[in-house]
């Protein structure tokens, strides 16, 4: 049964991941502006997520009471004792509001995951440098599967060096090059008389495609499976920045900024209590 629901949302990961990157592959304008729509958008859903699952009334009531507690000393100067408890009093209101908050943060924490995973799939590399190698590395299930691993490209627009194995760790390494800037191609991966036909620089850039569920959280990887015998395969795709008013900054950042900005926009719009 496990297995069975493993298996579902590994498929599930892959479908999704093929069809955002689909999507986005014949939407217009730049990447930055693919980013920029799509997190303004998660903002905004988030918020409204947030507004179901949190005790709106309960948050309310208790903003209300700290904003009271922090007039306090400005309208009762004269007391020494309000004076001195006032902050210890906003201090254990603020962990309540927090407390409070909690809840609903945990439940958005599953789908925030989910979108940063295939976010970070199709925004979070760049293609590979012309003449710049870099490494693959493959994962067994046991040094019988690393012993049959083959790997080879489609074309000449790569060199790609022999296999580094290790029989003990159950791994093997080898470096990637690419010829051209744009150069594409697939990286064909074989063990155990099973293959899979890597694209490599695609728009939906896969850097590690694994059978493990908790992995494809992060990583949604694509409908490719496996060959029998691979637990995984990564390629060192460069980390990708956007450049956003002189300053270089990784696409997370740029997703988190938006949609902040965006969710408090629509929670001030539609009177939501955050």
């Amino acid at each position: 049964m496990i297995s069975n629901i493993a298996s579902l949302w590994v498929q599930f990961q892959g479908a999704t991941a093929d069809q955002l990157a689909s999507l986005m592959a014949v939407m217009p304008g730049s990447d930055f502006i693919q980013l920029a729509f799509f997190s303004l958008l998660s903002g905004i859903v988030l918020i409204f997520l947030y507004r179901l699952f949190s005790f709106q009334k309960a948050l309310q009531n208790l903003k209300r009471r700290i904003a009271t507690v922090a007039l306090e000393p400005f309208l009762f100067k004269e007391s020494v004792r309000i004076s001195l408890l006032s902050p210890l009093r906003l201090i254990g209101l603020a962990a309540g509001y927090v407390l409070l908050s909690l809840p609903a943060l945990l439940v958005l924490a599953v789908p925030v995951l989910w979108l940063l995973g295939h976010w970070n799939q199709i925004e979070g590399y760049s293609n590979l440098k012309a003449n710049n190698q870099v490494e693959i590395a493959i994962d067994g299930k046991d040094a019988r599967a690393i012993r049959s691993l083959q790997a080879q490209l489609s074309n000449e627009r790569f060199i790609l060096t022999p296999a580094v194995r290790s029989m003990h760790q159950s791994q093997a390494w080898l470096g990637l090059t690419p010829l051209s800037e744009n150069a594409t191609g697939d990286l064909i991966v074989t063990s155990n008389g099973a293959s899979i036909r890597i694209p490599l620089q695609a728009q939906n850039h896969v850097a590690v495609l694994s059978d493990n569920p908790v992995m494809r959280l992060l990583y949604p990887g694509s409908q490719l499976k496996l060959p029998a015998g691979i637990q995984k395969i990564s390629i060192n795709y460069p980390e990708r920045s956007f450049l956003l008013f002189g300053v270089a900054l990784s696409w997370v950042v740029v997703f988190f900024l938006i949609s902040f900005i965006a969710g408090l926009m629509a929670a001030k719009f539609f009177a939501i209590t955050i």
